[in-house]
């Protein structure tokens, strides 16, 4: 997959586009996939909820710093993880690899 991405971005940049448009195109629809998944994930979880608290020990049933930590780390892996292609393009434009 970031192989696919870092070749796309390449091809975008040979056909004029900026490093970041190409990076930009990109990383929206990662950032919007990332979003939609994270809202139906809480919507679900509420659903879950008393059954995560018969399995879980020490953690109440609406344990709000849990559920945002749990948020919040799986946010900033979906929010770097299109950030990959994009850095290994830009090295390998800077190496010279799309040459």
């Amino acid at each position: 997959m970031v192989t696919q991405k870092t070749r796309e971005i390449g091809i975008r940049m040979a056909l004029g586009s900026t490093l970041r448009e190409a990076i930009l195109h990109i990383e929206v629809p990662g950032v919007r996939a990332a979003g939609l998944g994270l809202t139906i994930g809480l919507i679900l979880c509420t659903g879950v909820l008393r059954v995560m608290h018969s399995v879980l020990y020490g953690v109440a049933v609406y344990d709000v710093p849990a559920i945002a930590s749990a948020v919040l780390v799986l946010a900033l892996v979906t929010l770097c993880a299109p950030s990959v292609p994009a850095c290994a393009s830009h090295e390998s434009i800077h190496s010279g690899d799309f040459a």
